[in-house]
């Protein structure tokens, strides 16, 4: 699968869950990003507002999100050729905040567990 990139075409501020100015946000609902910042990302619609809902590959900052509402005019996402577009409902980008941040613990499971004997 061929990866759709993001470039940061300015300093800029993601917000979570939200178009509103960054000025009014707490900390836990924003994260600054550098100018040339290249993130990978997974998924990405229109938000409105001249806003994108970007999906990254990873979860950014300390908040540990991975979704993050962007300014289009400090982002470029490129789509590779034939890859096909890859934006995604708001039923999807909602399907995906259930989970965001999610973390599995692996638990330790003896090789005797479950038999007899």
């Amino acid at each position: 699968m061929k990866t759709i990139k993001a470039t940061i075409l300015a300093d800029t501020v993601f917000k979570h869950g939200t178009t509103r100015s960054s000025v009014d946000l707490p900390p836990d609902k924003k994260l600054s990003v550098s100018e040339g910042t290249v993130l990978n990302v997974l998924a990405f619609r229109d938000a409105g507002a001249q806003h994108q809902v970007v999906t990254f590959d990873r979860n950014l900052g300390y908040q540990h999100k991975n979704t993050w509402h962007v300014f289009n005019h400090h982002i470029d996402i490129k789509t590779p050729q034939g890859n096909g577009d890859r934006r995604i409902s708001g039923a999807g980008i909602d399907l995906i905040k259930v989970f965001e941040g999610l973390e599995l613990q692996a638990i330790n499971v003896p090789a005797t567990c479950g038999q007899s004997g």
